[in-house]
């Protein structure tokens, strides 16, 4: 089965201005190369042939340096002319998506998730990629039983240690298949439907990185291109 992606980069990143500028969050520089390309390189070592990029704020800067493919990866623009929120962004890039099965992901965020070993292991609704964290204060909490079913999704807590939310998710379509235009992908979907739909975690103990704060932001631009020296 091919491999697919929706990433999310429709955000303005707020909160890092005083590093991007105005230029969208994936598009900060590291290293000589926007965070997206990281990820992007990423992918295609993962062996994705398609992504779909959902896009809104500064979308030309975004489509102008990608454009129609990279690193083998075949790159379709899902262009939002409003904010629709996370869970609308998928729902307008679901249009341009070819499988059944489809991981999205966070454009501000990179984990190096075993996808194929996820894949294989997808047996519920969803599957969300969770990692242990000693320290959960920058992050939502996933809460699981012993077989690893989701049943709760905690908001962020300091000195506490748990699984954390990494936003990577294997979708079943028809699962996600939604006529709200504007909504929440975490909020309003995820949290609201925990106990009517069987959704899993995978657990993972790959690098994980999020530049969505400053701070984490700048450490990204010290760590990033050592851990990928061998991907370029």
């Amino acid at each position: 089965m091919m491999l697919e992606a929706i990433i999310l980069c429709g955000g303005m990143g707020t909160r890092l201005k005083e590093i991007t500028g105005d230029l969208p969050k994936p598009m900060v520089e590291i290293g000589g190369r926007p965070f997206l390309d990281y990820m992007l390189r990423m992918l295609a070592k993962s062996g994705f042939e398609h992504v779909v990029l959902a896009v809104g704020y500064r979308s030309d800067v975004i489509r102008d340096y990608f454009g129609e493919s990279r690193y083998g990866i075949l790159i379709d623009f899902a262009f939002e002319d409003e904010p629709l929120g996370t869970g609308g962004g998928i729902r307008n890039a679901l249009t341009l998506c070819e499988q059944d099965r489809i991981f999205i992901l966070n454009g501000d965020t990179l984990a190096m998730v075993p996808f194929q070993e996820v894949m294989e292991h997808h047996r519920s609704d969803i599957t969300i990629c969770g990692k242990w964290m000693d320290d959960c204060g920058r992050y939502g909490i996933l809460e699981v039983d012993s077989g690893m079913r989701i049943t709760a999704f905690r908001e962020k807590e300091s000195n506490r240690s748990g699984y954390i939310n990494t936003g990577v998710y294997l979708v079943d379509r028809e699962v996600i298949a939604c006529d709200r235009k504007h909504f929440s992908f975490e909020k309003d979907f995820l949290e609201v439907k925990t106990h009517e739909l069987d959704m899993r975690m995978f657990s993972f103990t790959g690098f994980f990185i999020d530049i969505g704060v400053p701070d984490d932001c700048r450490r990204a631009l010290e760590i990033l291109p050592e851990q990928f020296k061998e991907y370029f």
